[in-house]
């Protein structure tokens, strides 16, 4: 029992324990860390609302998410609020609809600001309109109107306004649409992004009421507008209204060209809210040319992206044009059927074309009466419609000039404030013009330095050179003078000719040691001096040229030599006397060095990419590991120059080359196992 009270205290010390270290935690976050942590939360909320303009719907998201942990660790309900709504509007822009009203319902239960909820009633409207709910749409928009109460100037006074005349056009209402725009565009700064928005609408209205040269030039300019803001949403709004407003004027390839750059908009940036509205229209133009399989392909795939998107306008609107796609292909019965589904939502098409087009189906069935009643119902629909136009025209020409005469006040005014600043661009330009002088002076400082280093290397070069040279140059000169001695004396006591002949032998040694001592020089020196020259070199030919070249060698010193070239590598950009010498001096390294009955060399080339492996293996004593770096320096040489006529610069030669055209060498070998030499190119 004792053991079991002294367990139970221990636990609940342990529990009380945590709870301390969590209070001191919170604690410690009041103080400094707590500021910090407020600014990074807010930073990130402005951040966030960027990317939704940009579409960067996903890192927004996330963004959202540590901002929500940090109201949770600040305890501050006003943050939590602002990043919910936040979150709201990114899942409506991914047609996540119920999980956003979620977040919605749970913010309006809350006792939140006035202008927080406000802006949820207007966001609801928004998504409502957008999938045909105009009902519900306006009951939230008359919500946000309510609490807004007297302040008749404020944004979001303005944004109800715009809520207003999307839900009047949704309802082919234009002239109270055009009123609460105008309304709006008296209260949205030229600079706000809700004036771009005002602007499409107005777009909208000019296409309705076939004003259309002026609704392109509107829709052109908001383009512009959202491109420079990379405000991906609205660049593809304003690719809507060109490509209706084309379609109006039966421009179809620029019609057709505007719905090719939206589709490419959308998977560039994932943007697709009403994205179905675009692969309609290019249906419709490939109805218009009688090109049916695209036709279908475009209409049904809209289709597909607005149920799967519930966004009710686009759904009937492709509807519609794919009844006028079955009908061009002698399918009256789908046609009928779809038109009057599209009726489902008759603010989506204008019920007297679609009355229309039903009549023209009804008549291709047969059912003349009722083809009549739906035609001539149809035209009464449409006369009704034309003072109506005639009403909003005369509206947006005035409006035209009033907008023309704000703008010149904005010229004006911006025109007098870059004069103030003329002054400071000229300093700026002043300051930039010096700091690229001093680059430029700095920057020929650093070649200077590099080329003297580059000369001071060429200088020490040159001075071992010269050392090392009269060094090497003295023993075949001792050499020749030694036996020349030698065989005088011989020849005076008539001595044995057999010796005399080893001693002739000894001479002639030396004598093509200095001589290639000496021809190595001139090459050496070529190869430093940084002669390159570059060609197409043929290698077969090349390795054909050599195997003539060195077949005395060859069958002096009873050497094998192959080579084995692949088929996809018979040519290759270099110098083709550099390449032979190379291949020579490898090639009579492995035989010279070679002490075997019978020396072997063979030349094996591999392509790696761009570039170009060469390998020559032969079968001789193989080099110590310690020697790889001795070997490519000049007159370094592992035998005795009196034993083996050899200048020691084959391999430095080889590598003075390569260094000069960007390559590279180097060996891979051991005791009594052969070499291989590799040189890339």
């Amino acid at each position: 029992m004792i053991r079991l009270l002294i367990v139970f205290f221990g636990i609940c010390y342990l529990g009380s324990a945590e709870v301390i270290a969590q209070t001191t935690s919170s604690r410690a976050l009041s103080g400094t860390q707590r500021s910090d942590v407020e600014a990074k939360a807010h930073h990130s909320l402005q951040q966030a609302t960027e990317l939704i303009d940009h579409n960067q719907l996903d890192v927004a998201l996330h963004l959202i998410g540590e901002v929500l942990e940090a109201a949770t660790d600040l305890h501050s309900e006003k943050l939590y609020v602002k990043a919910r709504m936040k979150q709201a509007i990114i899942l409506n822009r991914k047609s996540k609809y119920e999980e956003a009203d979620q977040i919605w319902q749970e913010l309006l239960l809350k006792p939140i600001p006035e202008e927080d909820r406000i802006e949820i009633y207007l966001d609801k409207a928004s998504v409502l309109n957008r999938r045909g709910l105009l009902d519900k749409g306006l009951e939230y928009a008359e919500k946000a109107r309510s609490l807004i109460g007297s302040d008749t100037t404020s944004i979001l006074m303005g944004r109800y306004y715009m809520q207003c005349a999307s839900l009047e056009v949704n309802k082919n209402e234009y002239l109270p649409a055009l009123e609460h725009l105008l309304q709006a565009k008296a209260i949205i700064p030229l600079d706000h992004r809700l004036y771009y928005g005002i602007n499409h609408n107005i777009s909208l209205i000019y296409e309705n009421i076939q004003a259309y040269q002026e609704g392109l030039a509107i829709s052109k300019e908001n383009l512009e507008i959202a491109r420079q803001r990379d405000y991906y949403r609205g660049e593809l709004f304003a690719y809507f209204g060109i490509i209706h407003l084309y379609r109006q004027m039966d421009s179809i390839e620029q019609s057709k060209a505007a719905c090719f750059a939206a589709i490419r908009l959308m998977e560039e940036r994932q943007v697709s809210e009403s994205g179905g509205y675009v692969y309609m229209v290019l249906g419709d133009l490939y109805t218009k040319g009688n090109q049916l399989d695209s036709a279908f392909y475009y209409l049904e795939k809209g289709l597909e992206i607005s149920e799967h998107q519930q966004e009710k306008r686009e759904m009937a609107q492709c509807q519609f044009a794919l009844a006028r796609a079955y009908f061009e292909k002698g399918n009256y019965t789908g046609a009928i059927e779809l038109a009057e589904q599209a009726l489902q939502y008759p603010t989506a098409n204008r019920p007297e074309m679609i009355g229309a087009f039903l009549g023209r189906a009804y008549a291709k069935m047969g059912d003349f009466q009722k083809a009549y009643a739906l035609m001539d119902s149809a035209a009464t629909s449409k006369e009704e419609k034309k003072p109506l136009y005639e009403t909003i025209s005369r509206l947006l020409s005035h409006q035209i000039a009033t907008e023309k005469e704000k703008e010149e006040l904005i010229f004006n005014t911006r025109l007098e404030q870059q004069r103030n600043k003329v002054i400071q661009l000229a300093m700026i330009v002043v300051f930039v013009v010096l700091l690229f002088f001093f680059f430029l002076q700095s920057r020929n400082n650093r070649q200077l330095r590099k080329l003297n280093t580059l000369l001071e290397e060429r200088n020490a070069t040159l001075a071992n050179f010269a050392y090392i040279t009269s060094h090497d140059l003295k023993e075949p000169i001792r050499t020749v003078s030694s036996f020349s001695n030698l065989l005088e004396k011989k020849l005076e006591s008539d001595g044995d000719r057999d010796e005399q002949k080893e001693f002739l032998g000894f001479i002639r040694k030396a004598a093509v040691t200095l001589y290639q001592i000496v021809e190595s020089l001139g090459v050496f020196l070529d190869v430093n001096m940084g002669k390159v020259r570059r060609a197409q070199v043929d290698l077969k030919e090349t390795f054909t040229v050599l195997e003539e070249k060195l077949a005395p060698y060859l069958q002096e010193h009873r050497a094998a030599l192959t080579f084995q070239l692949p088929a996809d590598r018979q040519k290759i950009t270099f110098s083709r006397p550099m390449l032979e010498l190379i291949l020579e001096k490898l090639i009579q390294n492995g035989i010279t060095h070679n002490k075997g009955p019978e020396p072997r060399v063979h030349v094996e080339v591999f392509s790696q990419k761009e570039r170009t492996l060469f390998k020559v293996t032969d079968n001789g004593e193989g080099i110590d590991p310690k020697y790889f770096q001795k070997i490519f320096q000049p007159f370094q040489t592992l035998s005795n120059k009196s034993i083996v006529p050899s200048a020691g610069m084959g391999l430095s030669i080889c590598k003075a080359i390569l260094d000069n055209y960007d390559g590279n060498i180097w060996v891979e070998s051991g005791v009594e196992k052969g070499s291989s030499f590799y040189f890339l190119i």
